[in-house]
C-alpha cells in the first residue's frame, strides 16, 4: 500500500519555502527519519526528514512547480522531455538548468548524450498534480 510523505509542520510562521535538493530518488529504501529534502524558507535552510519507512516509488511536484537539474558530475548532460515539452540543452559540470511545469502530466525526459526517448540509459520523469 502507498503512503504519501507529506511536508511536516514547518513551524511557527513559516507558510512555506522551496526546495534545494531532493535527497532520495525513484527506487530508494526510506527510513523513517532519514532527509528526504533540504529546504530554504525565508528563516532558514532546514532539513526535512521522513516520517515514515519504505521505498521511493514516484516524486510528485504540484503544478507551478520549477524543477532544476543540476550537473553535478564529470561529464555534459541534459534533460530532454520525450514529448518535447521541455529541454534543457546540453549544460555542463557546475551548471544548472531549470524548467517550469504548469500543467499536470507525467513528463518522461532523458540525457540526450547518455539515454535514449524509449527508456534506455540515464532516464527519468516529471509526475506534476
Amino acid at each position: 500500500m502507498a503512503t504519501d510523505l507529506v511536508l511536516p509542520e514547518l513551524g511557527e510562521n513559516i507558510a512555506g519555502g522551496d526546495v534545494l535538493n531532493v535527497m532520495v530518488k525513484v527506487g530508494d529504501s526510506l527510513a523513517k527519519d532519514q532527509t528526504v529534502l533540504e529546504l530554504e524558507t525565508d528563516k532558514a535552510t532546514i532539513e526535512v526528514p521522513s516520517s515514515v519507512t519504505g521505498k521511493i516509488t514516484e516524486i510528485k511536484v504540484k503544478a507551478g512547480t520549477t524543477i532544476t537539474w543540476k550537473n553535478e558530475g564529470s561529464k555534459p548532460h541534459s534533460a530532454t522531455a520525450v514529448d518535447k515539452s521541455f529541454d534543457t540543452a546540453i549544460f555542463q559540470p557546475g551548471e544548472s538548468k531549470s524548467a517550469t511545469f504548469s500543467t499536470p502530466g507525467t513528463f518522461k525526459y532523458y540525457c540526450q548524450l547518455h539515454g535514449t526517448p524509449d527508456g534506455n540509459g540515464m532516464v527519468g520523469t516529471v509526475v506534476v498534480e
